[in-house]
């Protein structure tokens, strides 16, 4: 894989960790989340979880939606912590594992996320995770749709988040695949399937 440089990593870093942010990566930032911000509380009650039981392996199934919506949460609630802690070694990696690089490229999405006041308004996941492995690496590839409603749109899409784990290990780590190309996460990962396809994404207004 081609090196990715400095200037472009903050991007591509809020891309791997589900943040999901459009936005200008130029400048520095001093910024240092490390806990959880209370201006912007999420009502767990409000979130509809809706696990499909009928998977082959329900307690797999059970464990990486969970720490999906774990992530998903800690996005909205800008707990870098929680994010550092289920995102996969190949994310601190690209970052030279500085932990003040991976931390300032999550405050660009907390940014627009005050800025806009988003608000994570459901979750929810209408399909069974997909499980494949190499001889590596065991995946789980899981779609998930969600509503964030903004201070002037409200917006409906389907992000899609890869767990990986080695093969024999029971910790999941993952990436947030919405917005990288199956070329970009075969780079990445070139031991995952090549006739495996990645899921389709897509964001509209309500």
């Amino acid at each position: 894989m081609k090196q990715i440089t400095r200037s472009s990593f903050a991007l591509f870093l809020i891309f791997l960790l589900g943040c999901g942010s459009q936005t200008s990566t130029d400048g520095e930032t001093d910024n240092t989340p490390t806990s959880t911000n209370n201006s912007n509380q999420i009502d767990v009650q409000a979130i509809s979880n809706d696990k499909n039981k009928s998977s082959d392996n329900p307690v797999e199934l059970e464990v990486v939606q969970e720490d999906v919506q774990k992530m998903e949460l800690a996005i909205f609630a800008e707990d870098a912590d929680a994010l550092l802690e289920y995102a996969h070694p190949i994310v601190m990696k690209l970052s030279g594992n500085d932990t003040k690089v991976f931390y300032a490229a999550l405050e660009k999405t907390f940014s627009i996320h005050r800025e806009k006041s988003a608000k994570l308004e459901s979750l929810s996941f209408i399909h069974p995770p997909t499980y494949v492995q190499s001889d590596i690496n065991e995946f789980a590839i899981v779609p998930v749709k969600k509503i964030v409603k903004t201070s002037d749109r409200r917006v409906e899409n389907l992000p899609i988040y890869v767990g990986i784990r080695p093969i024999g290990s029971s910790e999941w780590k993952y990436i947030d695949i919405t917005h990288v190309s199956h070329q970009i996460f075969k780079a990445i990962f070139p031991d995952f399937p090549a006739d495996q396809e990645l899921p389709k994404t897509y964001v509209k207004d309500l």
